[in-house]
């Protein structure tokens, strides 16, 4: 028979059943705390019946519980705008509003100066640092000149991951499919920077261990971290100042954990928590001389149909807070990056329009992303497939397939862009152990 499990009607067989009366009866005896009557309800000023009927609206388009999209409505630093940035689920909406990058049409022609360099070509040059020679001879001008210089990394400690030479595994978190990253602290010391510890972390689940001295697959000693992290950053360009005997600017760390922007920096070293910085200071965030974006091909190689125009969008909005920005890449024919070099947004936009259209992509429809874990990762597999086959969705394992002990798969839905009835039709058939994400951020 069908019976109503979180506001959804799903197939079920019914074991066992009891009074209400008794178990509330029971329930008021086994509780450790006491219900006590809602004596009055104040009326909120700032909730109108407005905000109300955008919320219905809003919470029936997304297939989200009316709560959480009221609270993510009335949470929003915009309310003109919140919609584009509403999506369900706990984690999705918080995800959603910390999202303060603009869209592409939002960008007007640039000033800056934006140069693409080619780090192959750095290394055929015999230039093994992390840094081209353009951004090297910037930061002597910035040096001496007393100018502020941003630098874009995208990750997290000092290098990806910490691959073994003979093999080439690489040593992974042991509840997750992630690779540890690695984090050494640096101090300089007598002149030189010399690692005091080393210690790796999984990023997903807070997992960590100390460096092991062998790879476990093959007993080599040949481990080596690979990547470049912020704290790597910060090490190199310790470490060039000195070899260039100029005085040590003010360098600044910024990353998820900071919780204010420092006021006094000379270098800035930011992960992408800057974009959240950058829109809640705009006004009196300075517009420096220089911006570096080092490592930028890890916002390229990501398995999303979104991957080019987020990439198109954090370099704008990077290159909107400097003069001269420097993008380092080993991709320099990407089309997003050329894009953005040139300022021929239009152009690209065209060109990603046409193959969303080819491949049904939005905005020619609506997607929805069905995910959910299991333990035993055959067991959610064909749960997947099943269920997948049932809705005429494709089924396929996260980027990430096990994340914190658990096994995650995903269902991609597609539906036309006017039919919602018709959609929540078929999502009310959703089993309730699988979350529902409307318009994802991602789909992978």
């Amino acid at each position: 028979m069908q019976v109503f499990f979180n506001n959804r009607k799903i197939r079920a067989v019914v074991v066992s059943s009891d009074n209400i009366k008794k178990r509330k009866v029971a329930l008021k005896k086994q509780a450790t705390f006491t219900l006590k009557p809602i004596i009055k309800v104040l009326p909120d000023p700032a909730i109108s019946v407005d905000t109300l009927n955008k919320t219905k609206d809003l919470s029936a388009y997304y297939f989200s519980p009316l709560g959480l999209t009221l609270k993510a409505v009335v949470a929003h630093p915009d309310a003109k705008n919140y919609k584009k940035y509403i999506s369900p689920g706990t984690s999705r909406i918080e995800e959603a509003l910390d999202e303060y990058i603009p869209e592409i049409s939002e960008f007007k022609i640039q000033s800056s100066i934006i140069t693409i360099v080619d780090m192959r070509k750095e290394i055929r040059n015999a230039n093994y640092s992390i840094f081209s020679r353009e951004i090297k001879e910037a930061l002597q001008v910035a040096n001496e000149e007393n100018e502020k210089f941003v630098i874009f990394i995208p990750h997290k400690g000092y290098a990806n991951f910490l691959l073994c030479k003979s093999c080439g595994q690489a040593i992974k978190c042991k509840n997750c499919s992630a690779s540890l990253v690695v984090y050494l602290e640096v101090r300089p010391l007598s002149s030189e920077l010399r690692g005091l510890t080393s210690k790796l972390i999984c990023h997903h689940c807070g997992f960590s261990e100390s460096q092991p001295k062998q790879c476990s697959n093959c007993q080599s000693y040949a481990l080596k971290p690979y990547g470049i992290g912020i704290d790597r950053v910060e090490a190199e360009l310790i470490k060039f100042f000195h070899y260039q005997n100029l005085s040590l600017p003010t360098i600044v760390k910024i990353t998820s954990e900071s919780k204010k922007l420092p006021a006094d920096w000379d270098i800035l070293i930011a992960t992408q928590s800057l974009f959240r910085y950058y829109s809640q200071h705009k006004m009196t965030f300075p517009t420096v001389r220089f911006l570096g974006i080092v490592n930028a091909d890890t916002l390229i190689h990501i398995p999303d149909f979104r991957a080019e125009e987020k990439l198109l969008r954090q370099t704008l909005l990077l290159a909107s807070m400097a003069k001269k920005t420097f993008i380092q890449t080993y991709n320099p024919d990407d089309p997003a990056l050329v894009a953005a070099a040139t300022n021929r947004v239009d152009d690209f936009w065209k060109k990603e329009l046409e193959h969303r259209k080819q491949f049904s992509y939005p905005p020619f429809v609506k997607l929805v992303k069905l995910a959910s874990r299991n333990r035993n990762g055959e067991i959610i597999r064909h749960n997947a497939i099943g269920l997948a086959k049932l809705l005429g969705g494709m089924a396929y394992p996260a980027l990430f397939e096990r994340e914190r002990g658990m096994y995650v798969w995903n269902i991609l839905l597609k539906f036309s862009l006017n039919n919602i009835r018709k959609r929540n039709e078929i999502l009310r058939q959703v089993p309730p152990d699988w979350s529902i994400d409307v318009d994802p951020i991602s789909t992978i």
